[in-house]
């Protein structure tokens, strides 16, 4: 069987895409609720200076300490957060990210398999625990 053979992955019908919306949102209520109640851990204090810089000194300090992410985060970050920067500000971009890789993951679960299993892998991205740990904290 060839490629060309294969059936094309069908589209999210109308009401598809209100229940990919409607995870996206509860994503983002789950992501975002309590967001700055748990204060900074070490690591993300470390992010959050490192964000505050001006470019140019942040990505010199970050190639002095050897920093494991790439200077990409921070500077989205940077773009994020003001001066006066909060726990919820400095959480928000991963959150954020969290959230549409709700979407992301539905969309590839479609184009690999079928629309069901793209809606079935973004529900389990939801309300994964890991998943949910990780876009609630600064890397």
């Amino acid at each position: 069987m060839t490629t060309s053979n294969l059936p094309a992955p069908s589209n999210f019908n109308y009401k598809q895409r209100w229940l990919l919306v409607g995870l996206a949102a509860l994503a983002y209520l789950l992501r975002l609720h309590r967001l700055n109640v748990e204060s900074f851990w070490f690591d993300e204090a470390l992010t959050a200076l490192f964000a505050l810089q001006p470019l140019p000194v942040a990505i010199q300090s970050m190639l002095q300490e050897g920093l494991h992410h790439t200077p990409l985060f921070y500077i989205l970050l940077r773009l994020f957060v003001s001066d006066a920067f909060s726990e919820f500000s400095i959480r928000f971009l991963p959150a954020v990210l969290g959230v549409l890789a709700v979407p992301l993951i539905a969309q590839l679960g479609r184009s690999l398999v079928n629309v069901r299993v793209g809606l079935l892998t973004a529900l389990l991205l939801v309300i994964n625990p890991f998943h949910l740990w990780y876009s609630r904290e600064t890397p």
